[in-house]
C-alpha cells in the first residue's frame, strides 16, 4: 500500500529541499526584475512574492507548493505591499517567512493564532455587545486549533458581530467590529480572511494613534462643520464646485483645529505601516513556532 500523503499543511510537505527551491526560485525572480512589490499576483513571467513562490496566481497552488495555507500566500502579499519600500525588500521578506518555517512542521494553525492575536485589542468599556461578539469569534478561533468548527458555527459568529458593530455606540466600537466580521471566518477555508482582518486591525492601530493626541469624534464632528460651512460659503459667492480647496479656508477659519487636524492625521498615517510590519513580524513568529 504506497505511503499516505501529507497534510496540505505541513511545510514544504516535509521536504527541506523545497523549502531551497523556493528560495533559490525566489531569488531568480528578485535578480532578473521579475518580482513586484505589488500589482499582479501572477502573469506568467513576473508577480508578487506569493506569486512568485506559486509560479501562479492560484492560491490553492501556492498551498501545493509550500504547504502553507492559502491565507498566509494573500497576507504575505499584502504586508509586503504596504510595507515594503521596494521589491528586493519584498523578497527579503518573502524569504524570511520561507526560512522560519521548518520542513514537516503543521501550519495549519498559524492563521488562526495570528486571528488571535488580532482579537487580542480592547475593547471599549461601553460595547458589550462588540465584547461579546469577539469572545465569541475567538473562541471558535480556539477550539478549531484542534477540532474544525463546522460552517454554520462561523456563520453564527458572523451574525453575531453584524449586529454587534450594527449596534456599536461609537466609532471606537464599530471599528472593533468591522476587524470582529472581518475575522469571523474559517481561515483554512476562507483564504482572503487573514488579509481583510490584518486590513481592519491596521485601521484600529491607526486610528488608535490618532485619538492618543487627543482627537475625538467630536473633532471628527466638528472638522464636518467647518466643511461644510466653507463649501457653502464658497458656493454663495458664486465660485465653481470644481475650485474649492478645503484646507487653506480650514486653517484660516479653525486654525487651532486644523493644527491638531494635521497632528493626528500624521500619527495615524505614521501608525498605519508600523502595524503592518508587525503583522509581517506575527507572521514570522508563528512560523517558527509551529
Amino acid at each position: 500500500m504506497p505511503a499516505a500523503s501529507p497534510a496540505p499543511h505541513i511545510a514544504f510537505g516535509g521536504e527541506p529541499i523545497r523549502r531551497d527551491v523556493l528560495l533559490a526560485r525566489l531569488d531568480t525572480h528578485r535578480a532578473a526584475g521579475t518580482l513586484l512589490r505589488a500589482g499582479a499576483r501572477w502573469t506568467g513571467t513576473e508577480g508578487t512574492p506569493a506569486g512568485c513562490i506559486a509560479g501562479d496566481d492560484d492560491p490553492m497552488v501556492f498551498v501545493r507548493v509550500t504547504g502553507f495555507p492559502a491565507a498566509l500566500g494573500l497576507l504575505l502579499d499584502f504586508v509586503c505591499a504596504r510595507s515594503c519600500e521596494d521589491a528586493a525588500a519584498a523578497a527579503a521578506l518573502a524569504a524570511g517567512w520561507l526560512s522560519r518555517a521548518t520542513p514537516g512542521a503543521d501550519l495549519s494553525g498559524v492563521p488562526g493564532r495570528i486571528m488571535l492575536a488580532f482579537l487580542g485589542e480592547a475593547v471599549p468599556p461601553d460595547e458589550p455587545e462588540v465584547e461579546a461578539a469577539r469572545e465569541a469569534v475567538a473562541a471558535l478561533h480556539r477550539r478549531a486549533a484542534g477540532d474544525p468548527c463546522d460552517r454554520a458555527a462561523w456563520r453564527r459568529a458572523r451574525a453575531l458581530a453584524v449586529a454587534a458593530t450594527d449596534a456599536a455606540r461609537g466609532p471606537a466600537g464599530q471599528r472593533i467590529g468591522r476587524l470582529v466580521e472581518a475575522a469571523a471566518w474559517d481561515p483554512l477555508t476562507s483564504p482572503s480572511c487573514l488579509q481583510d482582518a490584518a486590513s481592519a486591525w491596521c485601521e484600529v492601530r491607526a486610528h488608535d494613534a490618532a485619538a492618543a493626541t487627543g482627537w475625538t469624534a467630536a473633532d471628527d464632528e466638528a472638522v464636518e462643520r467647518c466643511f461644510q460651512a466653507c463649501r457653502g460659503e464658497s458656493l454663495a459667492a458664486g465660485e465653481r464646485p470644481e475650485t474649492f480647496a478645503f484646507p487653506p479656508r480650514f486653517q484660516a477659519r479653525e486654525p487651532a483645529l486644523a493644527r491638531r487636524f494635521v497632528a493626528q492625521l500624521e500619527a495615524a498615517n505614521a501608525a498605519y505601516p508600523r502595524a503592518v510590519a508587525k503583522v509581517g513580524q506575527l507572521c514570522a513568529d508563528h512560523l517558527a513556532a509551529a
